[in-house]
C-alpha cells in the first residue's frame, strides 16, 4: 500500500486526469460502447458535415462549397461546422467519416471542458480532490447534458478553462507568451465553435482580466496568490493588462478570420442570416424562463418539458437547465460564506449574476442593454446561453472553496465547518422545495420521477450529512475528499441517466446512423449522377429537417441549414411549381425574355404570382450589386413599378438540353444547346465567389430567380464553366494555421528577432545615409 500511496502522491495530477477520464467514460458507457448514438442536431446537422469534412481531409482537400445541401451552400462560411478547425480536420482525416469517428470527436470535445477545469485548478493551486469534484460537476452540468446535441456549443465552452489558464499566467507572471497562447486557444475555440459563444467568451475573458487588475489594485490577496511558489508574482498593471488583452484579441482574430471573413463575404447575397438580428429576436428568442432557475435542484426537472409543453414554454429543453451538481453548487456558495470580505470572490459572484441576468432576456433588461450598447451583441439570439458563464463562475468559486476546506482540515478552527453545514442545509432544503413546486405544477411526471426523487435525496442531503459529520467529528475531517467524491460520482452518473433524452438515442435515430454508415459514399464527384437532385433526404432518416443526405452523396433542396434563405424556404414549403423547377435531373432553364429586378419581397410576390399562373417558372435577373445590397433579412425595399408590370407579362421559361461534362463541389462544366440568344438559369445556388466562363471566355454571372445563377448565352452550343474562387482563399487559412504554428513555437522570440533585425537594418540605413551626405 505504501508504494501505491507514494506513487499517487508523486503523480497526483496525472492520476487525477486519469481518474476523471475513467469516470467520464464510465458514466458515458453507452456512448463509448456504441449502444447509443448522438441525436437531434448532432444527427441532423453536425454529424453529416463531420463526415463531409472527414472525406475531404482524406482526399487532401478542405470543404468550401457543398453542392449536396440546399441546392449548394458555402459550408466553410458557417464557423460552427469546423471546416478549418485543425481538431475537426485531424480527427476526421485519421478516423474517417462515420458515426463512430463522430462519436469519438464529440466525446473528446466534451471531455476537454472538465480536463481544462483540472488544468486551471492546478494553476490556482486547488487541491486534487477539489479539482476532481468540480470538474466532474461541470462535465455533467445542465449545460453539457442539455446542449450535448449542439456540438459547436460544447466546442466553444470546453476551451474556456484553458483560455483563462493561459490568460491568468500572463497576468500574474507579467509574461507575453501565455497571452499569445490564450489568444490561440480562443481562436481555435472559434474555428468550430458557436459564434455567439465566441463573442461571449471574449466578454468573460475581459471581465476576468478586469477583475484581476481591480482586485490586485485593492490589495486583494485571494486574486494574486495563485501562481506556483517558484513563479514570481506581481500585480498586473492596467497598461500591461491592456497589452495582454490586445495580444489575445489580435492572435485570436488572426486564427478565426477565415471562417468569419467568409461568413460576411460569402453569406451576403446568399443568406438572410448575415447582418444584425432584430432587437426582439436577439433579446427574447430562446431566453431563459425565470421558472427554469429551479433546475439548479435536479437534472430531472428540465426533462419534464418533454412531457409538458407549457412548462417554461419559451425556453427549449436544451437551454433550460442550470444544474451544476450538488457538491459544486454548495461549494460555490461556501466560497462566499467562508471569506465574505474577498473582493475577488464577490467579483466572480457579480459576474455570475450579470450573465444570469442576461440569460433572463424577457424578464430583465440586461440583454437589451447589451444589444443597444455593444454592436457585436446584435448578431445572435439565444439569451439562455449566457447562463453557462454564470455556471462556470460558480464552478470557479467552488474551486476556491475547496482550497479553504483543504487548509482547514488540519486546523482546529470549526468556523468553516459550521458554515459548510449551514450552506448545505439551506441549499438542500431550497432544492427540495423547488423540486416539489415544479413537480406539483405539471400534469405528467414522465418515466423517471422515482429516480429523480432518489437523486434529490441522495446527493443534496448526502452532502448535508457529510457536512454535519465533518463538523461534529473533527478527527475524521481527512475523510472529506473521499466523502465528497462518494457523492459527486453517483451525482454525475444519475445526471447523465436522468438527462439521457437530451444526450443520446438508442432507437430509430441510431438505426438511421447504422444505415447511413452502411451506405456512406466517400466520393466527391457528382458527374456520374448528372444534375439529379431530390426535393429532400430519404424519409427513412426521419420526418424532420436534416442533412443526412450528405454522407449518402444525394443532392437535395430541402435541408437543415444554418445559412437560411427566406425565398428558398418559400420554394420548398409552399410552392410546388418552384420546387419542381429546382429538382430532378432536368433543371436548366432558358428564356429569351427576362426582367432585371432587385431581389425584393415585392418582386418575389410578382414573380410567384406569374409563375403560378403559367404553371412554370419565369426568369428574373438580379445584378451582383443588387444581391449584395438588398438580400438581407427583412429587405422590403420597393421594386420599380415598371419592373413589377413587366414581370406580370413574362412568358414561361423552358427546359433546355444539357450535358454534364464535370460536376464537382467547386466546379461545374455544362454543355447547353440553346434555340436562340437569351438567358440560361442554372438552378444551383448563387454566391458572390462563383465565376463563369462561356466558351472559355470570361462571362458575367448574375443571379436568377432570387437564389440561382443566370448567364447570357447565344444560339447553339454553349460551354459554361462555373468555378468557385472564394475571396481570401487560401491566404487567410495560411494566416490562421500559420499563427497557430508560430504560437506553438515561440512568438516572443520571433518578434524579438524581427525587432532586432529591423533595428539593425534601421541603424545600417542611417549609417549609409550619413556616409552618403559626407
Amino acid at each position: 500500500m505504501r508504494p501505491l500511496a507514494h506513487f499517487v502522491r508523486k503523480y497526483s495530477w496525472p492520476v487525477s486526469i486519469l481518474a476523471l477520464l475513467i469516470t467520464f467514460l464510465a458514466v458515458n458507457g453507452q456512448l463509448v460502447k456504441g449502444t447509443a448514438s448522438p441525436h437531434f442536431d448532432a444527427l441532423n446537422y453536425f454529424g453529416p458535415y463531420f463526415t463531409l469534412i472527414a472525406d475531404h481531409a482524406r482526399a487532401g482537400k478542405f470543404v468550401l462549397w457543398d453542392p449536396w445541401t440546399s441546392g449548394g451552400t458555402p459550408a466553410f462560411a458557417e464557423p460552427e461546422l469546423g471546416t478549418f478547425s485543425p481538431v475537426t480536420v485531424l480527427i476526421g482525416g485519421v478516423f474517417g467519416g462515420n458515426e463512430a469517428s463522430f462519436r469519438l470527436y464529440w466525446l473528446l470535445i466534451w471531455f476537454l471542458g472538465p480536463f481544462g477545469i483540472l488544468v486551471l485548478a492546478r494553476h490556482l493551486r486547488v487541491p486534487l480532490w477539489g479539482a476532481f469534484i468540480v470538474a466532474l460537476g461541470f462535465a455533467f452540468s445542465g449545460f453539457y447534458t442539455g446542449n450535448a446535441q449542439h456540438i459547436s456549443s460544447l466546442y466553444s465552452i470546453s476551451f474556456l478553462p484553458l483560455i483563462l489558464w493561459r490568460l491568468d499566467v500572463a497576468l500574474q507572471g507579467r509574461r507575453i507568451r501565455p497571452a499569445f497562447e490564450a489568444g490561440s486557444l480562443w481562436g481555435l475555440s472559434s474555428l468550430a465553435g458557436y459564434p455567439q459563444l465566441t463573442i461571449l467568451s471574449a466578454g468573460f475573458v475581459f471581465l476576468w482580466a478586469l477583475g484581476r487588475w481591480g482586485c490586485a489594485r485593492l490589495g486583494e490577496q485571494d486574486a494574486t496568490t495563485t501562481m506556483p511558489a517558484q513563479t514570481p508574482v506581481s500585480r498586473p498593471a492596467l497598461g500591461f493588462t491592456f497589452v495582454v488583452l490586445t495580444v489575445v484579441a489580435v492572435t485570436g482574430i488572426a486564427i478565426f478570420l477565415p471562417s468569419y471573413y467568409a461568413f460576411f463575404t460569402e453569406g451576403r447575397g446568399y443568406s438572410d442570416r448575415v447582418g444584425v438580428r432584430s432587437r426582439v429576436e436577439a433579446v427574447e428568442s430562446q431566453a431563459l424562463h425565470p421558472g427554469a432557475l429551479a433546475t439548479f435542484a435536479s437534472p430531472y426537472l428540465p426533462i419534464l418539458q418533454i412531457y409538458n409543453s407549457r412548462l417554461w414554454e419559451y425556453t427549449d429543453v436544451s437551454m433550460s437547465s442550470v444544474y451544476l451538481g450538488a457538491c459544486t453548487t454548495i461549494l460555490g456558495f461556501l466560497a462566499l460564506a467562508s471569506r465574505p470580505r474577498s473582493v475577488w470572490r464577490w467579483w466572480l459572484a457579480v459576474v455570475a449574476l450579470f450573465f444570469l441576468g442576461c440569460a433572463l432576456g424577457r424578464a430583465l433588461p440586461l440583454r437589451g442593454w447589451l444589444y443597444d450598447l455593444l454592436p457585436p451583441m446584435r448578431y445572435f439570439r439565444n439569451p439562455a446561453l449566457f447562463r453557462v458563464y454564470a455556471m462556470f463562475s460558480i464552478a470557479l468559486l467552488a474551486l476556491l472553496a475547496t482550497k479553504d476546506l483543504h487548509e482547514a482540515i488540519s486546523n482546529v478552527s470549526t468556523d468553516i465547518w459550521k458554515r459548510l453545514a449551514i450552506v448545505a442545509t439551506i441549499l438542500a432544503l431550497s432544492s427540495a422545495i423547488c423540486f416539489i413546486v415544479v413537480a406539483r405544477s405539471v400534469e405528467h411526471l414522465g418515466n423517471h420521477f422515482r429516480e429523480g426523487v432518489l437523486h434529490l435525496i441522495g446527493v443534496w442531503f448526502g452532502v448535508v450529512a457529510i457536512s454535519y459529520f465533518v463538523f461534529l467529528k473533527g478527527n475524521r475531517r481527512k475523510l472529506l475528499p473521499l466523502l465528497f467524491a462518494s457523492v459527486a460520482i453517483p451525482d454525475a452518473a444519475l445526471s447523465c441517466r436522468l438527462a439521457a433524452a437530451t444526450i443520446f438515442d438508442r432507437g430509430a435515430e441510431q438505426q438511421a446512423w447504422r444505415r447511413i454508415d452502411a451506405e456512406h459514399d466517400t466520393t466527391l464527384d457528382l458527374s456520374p449522377h448528372g444534375l439529379e437532385r431530390q426535393p429532400r433526404p430519404p424519409g427513412w432518416i426521419g420526418p424532420q429537417f436534416n442533412s443526412m443526405n450528405i454522407p449518402l452523396r444525394m443532392p437535395t433542396f430541402e435541408n437543415y441549414a444554418a445559412l437560411i434563405n427566406r425565398f428558398q424556404i418559400d420554394f420548398i414549403w409552399r410552392r410546388m411549381t418552384l420546387e419542381a423547377m429546382s429538382t430532378g435531373d432536368q433543371r436548366i432553364w432558358f428564356s429569351t425574355n427576362v426582367v432585371m429586378a432587385a431581389p425584393t419581397d415585392s418582386a418575389y410576390e410578382a414573380f410567384l404570382k406569374r409563375s403560378e399562373q403559367l404553371g412554370a417558372p419565369i426568369l428574373l435577373i438580379h445584378s451582383r450589386e443588387e444581391m449584395l445590397r438588398l438580400f438581407r433579412s427583412g429587405a422590403t425595399a420597393p421594386s420599380d413599378g415598371k419592373s413589377i408590370d413587366d414581370i406580370s407579362t413574362l412568358p414561361a421559361a423552358k427546359r433546355v438540353s444539357t450535358k454534364v461534362i464535370r460536376y464537382r463541389p467547386n466546379e461545374l462544366i455544362l454543355e447547353i444547346s440553346c434555340p436562340d440568344d437569351g438567358w440560361v438559369l442554372v438552378t444551383d445556388r448563387w454566391a458572390s465567389s462563383w465565376h463563369v466562363s462561356l466558351d472559355n471566355k470570361p462571362a458575367e454571372l448574375l443571379a436568377g430567380n432570387f437564389i440561382f445563377r443566370a448567364v447570357r448565352v447565344h444560339a447553339g452550343n454553349n460551354e459554361l464553366r462555373f468555378s468557385y474562387q472564394p475571396e481570401g482563399w487560401p491566404a487567410l487559412l495560411i494566416v490562421s494555421w500559420g499563427t497557430l504554428l508560430l504560437v506553438s513555437i515561440h512568438p516572443e522570440k520571433i518578434l524579438a528577432r524581427v525587432g532586432r533585425t529591423w533595428l539593425r537594418l534601421s541603424i545600417n540605413s542611417k549609417a549609409i545615409r550619413i556616409q552618403a551626405i559626407r
